[in-house]
């Protein structure tokens, strides 16, 4: 962002996920899973003081997947990671990718 601040903001699409995330039990004893959430989102970005100028709003071209290993479900602050990037696109020309996410570690549940 530049020195006058601003701000991104992610909002989940479906606010329960996609109905294509999943949770495998992969080994019973301890207890591991793998869960794999599917989510679309919007990210708007304000930078105030530019211009006058709206905030750029992008939406995932494809859905975010987001995979973890887990010991148990719900997580306790267990980090997810992508599978594969991110394209982020205009929704009123989606396409043209205006920008990729490349990492997006996430910890999920717990402190």
């Amino acid at each position: 962002m530049n020195d006058g601040g601003g701000t991104v903001t992610i909002e989940q699409n479906e606010v329960d996920g996609d109905a294509q995330s999943t949770l495998c039990l992969t080994q019973q004893n301890p207890p591991r899973y793998e869960h794999r959430q599917i989510l679309s989102f919007t990210m708007t970005i304000d930078q105030p003081g530019k211009d006058g100028s709206e905030p750029l709003v992008l939406t995932t071209k494809k859905p975010m997947i987001l995979g973890g290993q887990l010991t148990q479900f719900p997580p306790r602050g267990d980090l997810y990671t992508l599978e594969q990037p991110v394209e982020l696109v205009d929704p009123d020309n989606p396409d043209n990718v205006l920008a990729v996410i490349q990492k997006f570690p996430v910890k999920a549940g717990g402190l």
